[in-house]
């Protein structure tokens, strides 16, 4: 069966946690580090991580991004007013006026249809707070400057796009934080000459380097587009147990006309109430259309796109939600039963083409190895406080990209087509079989390719054609420890996950065995879940940042922290009791698995962290946050 696989044993018995809490910690075995360490992979003056470099295509330096907004690329040249603060950007810009405005409706409209949605921790269903775009106390901050010369064919006559992404942030009383919330200023890059070649060589020669960006980066004055992506409700675990919480993210695309905005379609990303006929019309124009689907460079017709969507975690492509083209052909094996796929590089059967349409949506792709939502949330700076800190500030997703995106740069410099094809958004040529790294289950022959490295194997945890590498041997810290299966739905909120199973946690470095941190579901008890997305195995630990092999000892966020957070105090004191628990360690060579987040750990290097849940981590949840 394609895109579902069922249960049929019972959940296994968990291993216990409160009496495992109730015993004295034993000593440390002889490989554990007391203090952490970068194992050789920190610069030894600075005592850091390498981060994410692609000078070509990406400049996320924070210190070269914070020179770029001194020298005017704030989102003041996007919007055409004062971004000193949003208040003063809302009162002086009829664009980010047109934008607060279209948020709020589409807010509305969304309370309108939930009764349990509201903003602030009353609520089961937290809202975004729309008041931070009208506050002087909040801005948007220049995080990402991406060159995406790989889409020269969305526009004849332009060399693909230039984007400068902003992060909404903000400075209270209770604190300073980013916010769930990005906007996009796409400009198109023009071509020199009737070509590409030029553009492409000059971002190759500047490698990143202010001086030289600087005479590319100043003919981009006013926006083609403005795209944003905002976490728009959370539902804590306790709401959505099974699946271990539930977020969505409201996605939106508009043109720039003069001083206003137009809603606008969102490229590849359908809409969801297609008639039969209009379904009819679209299996033929893919049927016809394979071999660019194949390629990357497909245009899906404007009369079949959607204008907003909505995409939502945890869970990514196990979720009806986010698979818009398997949500119209449920059944891709009969309607593309005729579809020859021969000559194809990646597309090799009817399912790899429906799950390559899939993430060429906005939803599907940003939910395909994303970072809680999103491609790009930014690095941090150095003395960001560890507990609110991201250390890997860009998805997977978006990291195993980046080479194919500089050699399609280095194919338009020599002026030659680009010659590999767009990988799937979930697996690249540069996707290591590492631990959460996506996989081929079903047999099918567009992924029998996706294979995992020695120690690895590929696992089914939500039910579906695409399994994720885990260790082959006993869990060790931070592994996931459960299987399940989600029903397939495309309303996000009926969609179920059912047919648990845990599996069991071997012993940490300490020597004890560690227990399963479940998603939150029944029958397991309330001191062993908490919204861990496919289990995390788990057990206490003396030092924050200490760390042996793949475990580091992190953080988990105290009891009472919204409690807290709700009587007004800061989250800085708020997050200061964090009980301290082993994690699976990450950096930027070794990303989490599906659902997580490389978060940051007091004691460890700077771009060394903690595997955790995205909600975890104050920065990327849309509730607590105080905006008065």
């Amino acid at each position: 069966m394609f895109a579902r696989r069922l249960l049929t044993q019972a959940a296994v018995a968990l291993v216990g946690f409160a009496a495992g809490c109730s015993e004295e910690e034993p000593p440390l075995t002889d490989d554990w580090a007391e203090g952490g360490g970068c194992e050789g992979k920190c610069d030894g003056e600075t005592g850091t991580a390498p981060r994410i470099s692609a000078p070509e295509t990406l400049v996320n330096d924070p210190v070269i991004l914070g020179q770029l907004e001194t020298a005017g690329f704030g989102l003041a040249r996007a919007m055409g007013g004062d971004a000193t603060s949003n208040q003063a950007l809302d009162g002086s810009s009829g664009r980010f006026a047109n934008l607060v405005t279209q948020i709020d409706n589409d807010l509305k409209e969304f309370k309108a249809a939930d009764r349990e949605a509201g903003v602030g921790l009353a609520f089961s269903h937290r809202q975004f707070d729309v008041r931070w775009l009208r506050s002087n106390k909040a801005r948007f901050r220049l995080v990402g400057v991406v060159n995406r010369a790989d889409l020269v064919h969305r526009t004849p006559g332009k060399c693909g796009e230039v984007r400068f992404i902003y992060r909404l942030t903000y400075s209270t009383a209770q604190g300073s934080s980013r916010l769930p919330m990005t906007i996009n200023a796409v400009f198109e890059q023009p071509e020199q000459g009737g070509s590409c070649a030029g553009p492409a060589r000059a971002w190759l020669a500047a490698r990143g380097q202010l001086a030289a960006l600087r005479p590319i980066l100043d003919q981009y004055t006013t926006p083609d587009r403005i795209e944003i992506n905002l976490q728009a409700v959370r539902w804590p675990a306790v709401t959505r147990a099974d699946m271990g919480g539930h977020a969505e993210y409201l996605m939106r695309v508009f043109a720039v006309n003069g001083n206003s905005l137009v809603a606008q379609t969102l490229p590849d990303t359908i809409k969801s109430d297609l008639s039969q006929a209009q379904r009819q019309e679209l299996a033929n124009w893919i049927a016809d259309n394979v071999a660019a689907i194949d390629r990357g460079d497909a245009k899906v017709p404007p009369q079949f796109l959607a204008t907003r969507v909505r995409s939502v975690s945890p869970r990514g492509l196990a979720r009806g939600a986010n698979r818009p083209y398997l949500s119209a052909f449920p059944e891709p094996e009969r309607t593309f039963a005729s579809v020859s796929f021969d000559g194809m590089s990646l597309v090799k059967s009817p399912g790899g083409l429906i799950r390559k349409l899939d993430t060429m949506s906005c939803q599907g792709c940003h939910q395909a190895r994303g970072l809680a939502g999103f491609h790009m949330l930014g690095e941090e700076d150095s003395d960001q406080f560890r507990p609110n800190a991201i250390e890997v500030g860009s998805s997977p997703h978006f990291n195993d990209e980046l080479p194919w995106r500089k050699a399609a740069l280095q194919d338009m410099a020599a002026e030659r087509t680009i010659q590999a094809p767009r990988p799937f958004s979930e697996r690249t040529a540069a996707t290591k079989g590492i631990y959460g790294a996506h996989c081929g289950l079903a047999g099918d022959p567009s992924f029998e390719s996706w294979t995992c490295d020695a120690g690895f194997e590929c696992k089914d945890l939500s039910g579906e054609e695409i399994g994720m590498c885990v260790v082959a041997e006993e869990n060790g810290a931070g592994d996931t420890c459960e299987t399940s299966t989600v029903s397939f739905n495309a309303d996000p909120t009926k969609d179920r996950v059912s047919d648990f199973e845990t599996q069991q946690c071997g012993v940490m470095p300490t020597g004890r065995r560690a227990y399963c941190n479940h998603s939150g579901t029944k029958p397991y008890t309330s001191s062993a879940f908490g919204g861990f997305p496919n289990g995390s195995c788990s057990s206490p630990c003396r030092t924050m940042g200490t760390y042996a092999g793949d475990a580091i000892c992190g953080a988990q966020p105290p009891n009472g922290f919204n409690d807290c957070l709700g009587s007004g105090k800061s989250f800085t004191e708020c997050l200061a009791n964090a009980t301290p628990e082993f994690r699976r360690r990450c950096d930027s060579a070794t990303p989490c698995g599906d659902d997580y987040v490389c978060a940051g750990v007091a004691g460890a290097p700077r771009g060394v962290g903690a595997c955790m849940p995205p909600y975890f981590i104050f920065q990327v949840r849309v509730d607590g946050h105080s905006v008065r």
